[in-house]
């Protein structure tokens, strides 16, 4: 685990959200793109979910956002 994230004191799921998104944007691809496949609640039942790694990649301003919305699955 990265310095920087070992002693943020956010949980597992919440620092496994920021690894994935460092990791790609150091990768300096042309294009990065995220795929979720979300309800499109910003709170979910605990910190680190699909909610807050889309927040995130939107924040980083960066990454085109794909989202499978799963109540439209569920009609």
């Amino acid at each position: 685990l990265p310095k920087w994230l070992a002693s943020s004191g956010i949980n597992a799921w919440e620092r496994g959200n920021h690894w994935v998104l460092q990791m790609a944007l150091a990768a300096e691809a042309p294009e990065i793109t995220l795929l979720a496949l979300w309800d499109g609640k910003d709170k979910g039942d605990a910190p680190g979910g699909t909610g807050q790694m889309v927040n995130l990649a939107r924040k980083a301003g960066k990454i085109r956002i794909r989202i499978i919305d799963t109540q439209k699955l569920l009609e």
